[in-house]
């Protein structure tokens, strides 16, 4: 059986069937299950002066309470699921389609933590992103995708266009302006 939560957190239904279930002991068994806390994803277009883009941003993120740590296995297992998702997407995106069948630009910002000191975000002392100490602004800045998850500078540079994309390269991958 799965270990059971520790954190006081509210469980659902099938997450206590699974803690709860012989077959699907973890130890014995070899599995290591977890939730991934957040998948942030801005799909919202972002214009400039040609005109709208057909770019959107999603990162995971894995949040944790009272500064507790990202245990062993799920370090190890999001770690393989991140890099699943590093080489599937590569670094410069994907077209893919979303649910209304458009084709868009996917850029995958990796998977993240964020960690503070008590029980809500706002009441911390300390707010950390991926071990890095930073304030409310700049965390508000990583999850409007203005600043990268990484190195936390601006990534306005990354999103702006080089050069105007000819109309038949739109065409070509299916892009309708709206």
């Amino acid at each position: 059986m799965t270990a059971p939560r520790r954190d006081g957190q509210h469980q659902t239904g099938f997450a206590k069937w699974v803690r709860n279930v012989p077959e699907l002991d973890s130890i014995r068994e070899g599995f290591s299950c977890l939730d991934i806390d957040w998948v942030w994803h801005r799909y919202m277009n972002p214009s400039d002066s040609i005109g709208q883009r057909y770019i959107q941003h999603i990162m995971l993120i894995e949040e944790k309470s009272y500064g507790a740590e990202v245990g062993f296995s799920q370090r190890d297992t999001i770690m393989l699921l991140d890099q699943a998702l590093r080489h599937a997407v590569g670094s410069k995106g994907i077209t893919a389609k979303n649910a209304r069948g458009r084709k868009v630009k996917l850029r995958y910002w990796g998977w993240n933590t964020i960690q503070y000191q008590g029980n809500m975000t706002s009441e911390s002392e300390w707010i950390k992103w991926n071990n890095r100490q930073i304030t409310m602004d700049e965390l508000i800045g990583l999850l409007r995708f203005e600043l990268h998850p990484q190195t936390l500078a601006p990534i306005d540079a990354n999103m702006r266009r080089h050069h105007v994309p000819p109309l038949d390269l739109y065409n070509s991958i299916g892009f309708t302006p709206l």
